[in-house]
């Protein structure tokens, strides 16, 4: 994919980056809310618009299940260390 400034991404990593704004940003939430709900308690979904053909929800899908690997495995790092 390329941005409007005329760089590429990939879009693995766009969507890595999506989910640790998001990640950060509800973390943030919770805390200023005082909450007793941690962010380690609360899934986050993508929701792939039907109107995308099957094509496009089948690249975006497999990007996801990408995602989902290498932030696991990100994870087990983080927890040996």
């Amino acid at each position: 994919m390329t941005d409007t400034s005329g760089n590429k991404w990939k879009v693995t990593e766009l969507l890595r980056l999506a989910y640790h704004f998001m990640v950060n940003d509800i973390s943030k939430m919770f805390k200023q809310q005082r909450s007793p709900v941690d962010i380690s308690d609360a899934r986050i979904m993508m929701v792939l618009p039907s109107r995308w053909n099957d094509k496009t929800q089948k690249f975006i899908k497999e990007a996801v299940q990408k995602v989902t690997m290498i932030l696991s495995e990100q994870q087990q790092l983080e927890h040996h260390f």
